[in-house]
């Protein structure tokens, strides 16, 4: 289940990508990003399905497994609505697009990155529900995604001054009510 909803998501943004505004400047990560992210999200499908939780109460892996599913369902549906709430604003990290507009609304009225949170959650609950693979991925994904959240973060300060330290000072970055 949990390969189907990663190739749920991996399909969503290639159609969706297909349909943005312009790119006229920033630092866009391109297509190198893509594809790297592509890879480690094929390669946790492939590596979580490699076997067996530790544990030995089939129980306790049930429970693991339906919470992971769930984690990681809701989490792909997180992201995929972000996407879709930003529309033709949407870009690679950094990049500034033609007529950008600052989305405040859906879940960007949570937290001000919400593909981020939502592709975290579904790998925490990947790696609840299919192992290590998935556990390795979130934190390497985690790290990279602060790090972009608080280049973005400049580059949306520069281009909306005034509305985006308001939107700043109401909405955590990436957990609601937390951080």
């Amino acid at each position: 289940m949990i390969a189907v909803l990663w190739l749920v998501f991996v399909a969503y943004w290639l159609v969706s990508s297909r349909d943005t505004k312009a790119t006229v400047g920033g630092r866009g990560a391109g297509t190198g990003l893509r594809i790297l992210a592509l890879v480690a999200i094929l390669i946790g499908v492939r590596g979580g399905v490699s076997g067996p939780h530790v544990n030995e109460s089939a129980t306790i892996n049930d429970a693991l497994d339906v919470i992971g599913v769930a984690l990681a369902a809701a989490g792909i549906g997180f992201a995929i609505w972000a996407r879709h709430q930003l529309g033709r604003n949407w870009g690679m990290p950094g990049a500034i697009k033609e007529d950008a507009e600052l989305i405040t609304g859906g879940p960007y009225r949570l937290v001000r990155h919400p593909i981020y949170t939502g592709v975290l959650l579904a790998m925490l609950g990947s790696a609840l529900a299919d192992g290590r693979t998935y556990l390795l991925l979130f934190v390497a994904f985690g790290i990279y995604f602060v790090y972009s959240a608080m280049n973005e973060e400049k580059t949306m300060a520069a281009e909306f001054p005034a509305q985006y330290e308001q939107y700043r000072e109401h909405t955590k970055m990436l957990l609601p009510y937390v951080l």
